[in-house]
């Protein structure tokens, strides 16, 4: 266990902790319930992400926090799907229900009850693809399986009559 810096807010010393991941760069990354975003370096130099409400991009309500293999933060929120990174904020889609995340080569995959997205990094293409009850019902889960990562399955409830 480690302390956190002395200098933080009052504020954010008694918010609770929704979500938290530890990155491969050693980072830690907190969900802070209606305040937003906190990362603790492991120098433990600290920064939040926009708690202002004007600067509020990423939001304030954090459900779900990924990184990809490349070390890229994303986080689902009551604004949608960003990237959080030193360069910046990249919305990646205002879905606010993205439950799952999955890695293939390029293709950054985003699962959520009622639609999946496609994300190509090399060409920067999307595709959406919306559930609905001519389909095979709302997702689940996703799993992605094999060591070259060949095979990805959308787990999913029957639609119903």
């Amino acid at each position: 266990f480690v302390a956190v810096p002395g200098d933080i807010d009052p504020a954010l010393a008694k918010a609770r902790v929704r979500k938290y991941h530890c990155d491969k760069a050693g980072n830690v990354w907190m969900a802070l319930d209606g305040i937003g975003l906190y990362k603790v370096g492991p120098d433990l130099e600290s920064r939040i992400f926009f708690n202002a409400a004007s600067d509020n991009v990423i939001g304030k309500e954090i459900d779900e926090i990924f990184e990809d293999a490349s070390g890229n933060i994303y986080v689902v929120s009551e604004t949608g799907v960003a990237s959080v990174g030193n360069d910046g904020i990249t919305i990646i889609t205002r879905n606010t229900g993205v439950s799952d995340f999955a890695e293939l080569g390029d293709k950054l995959i985003f699962s959520s009850s009622d639609e999946i997205l496609v994300v190509d990094r090399a060409t920067g293409e999307r595709f959406h693809k919306a559930y609905s009850d001519e389909t095979i019902g709302p997702a689940v889960s996703m799993t992605v399986t094999g060591g070259a990562m060949r095979s990805s399955f959308i787990s999913a409830l029957p639609a119903e009559p």
